[in-house]
C-alpha cells in the first residue's frame, strides 16, 4: 500500500513497505527526482536504515555475550509499517514483534513522518524504548537522486557548502564490506564542491565520519542547484552509487557499518547509540528541490 502527498511543487509517494520514499516528482520542472528502484540495478529508492546502518562484519553481532544475524542495514526497509491516519503529513509506525526480538532482542516502536513545504520534504523518525534495558541501534536514510533527464551522474557536481576539503575512509569492496577508518583520504573542493567523474565510484561507498557536513548537494553542470539534503546533527554522511548507474544516493547516518575485522560487542561498535529504558529520541533531515 501507498500514500499520496502533494502541494503546489511536489508530489511523494511513500510505500508501507520500510514507509519508504519511493517517489518524488518535482511539478515545476515535470521530472521525477528519486530513482525508480529498477531491480535490474538498484531495487531499491530510499531505504530506512535502522537498527543498524550499513554491514556487521561476517552479518554478525554480539550483544551480552550472543550473537547474533543482521542483514546489511538492518530490517526496518523490509518491514510492513502501519499507517496512521493524519492529516497533512504521512506517518507510519513499526513496532517490536516477536519476529523482530529474535534477532534484535530490544523492544521498540518506530515512527516515520513525512511533511511537504514548498519544496521541501522533510523526514523525521522518532524512536522509542519501549523495553526495560537501554537499546542500542543505528539509525539512517539512503535516498537515490536520479539524475536529470539526458544526464549522468559525472554530468553533475558534488557540493558541500563551506567546507575546502574533506577526509573520507572506504570499505573493504568485495569483502566483508566494513570500514576502513586507518585509511583516510583526503578529498580536495574547490568552493566546497567536486566535479563526479566516470571513475568516482570504482571504491565504492564514501564514508565521511565527524566532518561537521551539514548539508550535501547535487548541482547541474552549470552549478545550479538540483538537490540539497540538510542534515545538520548527523556525524557521519555517505556518498554512492553502483558504477554506471544513472543516480546519486546521499545518505545522513547516525552510525555506520562494523570496521572491517571488528568481533567486539554491539555497545562498543563506532557510532552505535544509546537510549535509555522508556526513552526516546528524534530525528530529521530535510530533501530540498532545487
Amino acid at each position: 500500500m501507498r500514500k499520496v502527498l502533494e502541494n503546489d511543487r511536489l508530489l511523494i509517494e511513500v510505500d508501507g513497505r520500510g514507509s519508504e520514499l519511493v517517489r518524488v516528482y518535482d511539478k515545476k520542472n515535470k521530472r521525477e527526482v528519486l530513482w525508480d528502484g529498477n531491480p535490474a540495478v538498484w531495487p531499491k529508492h530510499s531505504p530506512l536504515l535502522f537498527p543498524m546502518v550499513g554491514q556487521s562484519y561476517n552479518n554478525i553481532y554480539r550483544y551480552e555475550g550472543k550473537e547474533y544475524e543482521m542483514p546489511s542495514h538492518g530490517f526496518a526497509w523490509t518491514s510492513e509499517f502501519t499507517f496512521l491516519k493524519e492529516e497533512g503529513e504521512i506517518q507510519a509506525v513499526l513496532a517490536s514483534s516477536e519476529e523482530s526480538l529474535a534477532r534484535y532482542p530490544f523492544p521498540f516502536r518506530l515512527t516515520v513522518t513525512h511533511t511537504l513545504s514548498e519544496n521541501r520534504i522533510l523526514v523525521s523518525w522518532k524512536v522509542e524504548n519501549t523495553g526495560e534495558k537501554a537499546m542500542l541501534y543505528n539509525i539512517g536514510a539512503h535516498p537515490a537522486f536520479l539524475a536529470p533527464e539526458g544526464k549522468k551522474p559525472s554530468d553533475l557536481y558534488l557540493c558541500f557548502p563551506g567546507k575546502e576539503a574533506l577526509q573520507y575512509f572506504r570499505i573493504q569492496a568485495g569483502g566483508s564490506n566494513c570500514a576502513l577508518p586507518e585509511e583516510v583520504i583526503w578529498m580536495p573542493l574547490e568552493d566546497g564542491c567536486i566535479k563526479i567523474t566516470d571513475d568516482f565510484w570504482d571504491n565504492g561507498v564514501y564514508i565521511f565520519e565527524k566532518q561537521g557536513i551539514e548539508e550535501l548537494s547535487l548541482l547541474h553542470e552549470d552549478k545550479t542547484p538540483y538537490v540539497t539534503v540538510h542534515c545538520k546533527d548527523f556525524p557521519q554522511v555517505g556518498i554512492w552509487t553502483k558504477p554506471s548507474a544513472p543516480f546519486v544516493c546521499l545518505e545522513p547516518w547516525h552510525g555506520r557499518c562494523d570496521n572491517h575485522g571488528y568481533e567486539g560487542e554491539l555497545k562498543d561498535k563506532s557510532g552505535i547509540l544509546t537510549l535509555g529504558a522508556k526513552e526516546s529520541a528524534e530525528y530529521s533531515y530535510v530533501i530540498e528541490i532545487a
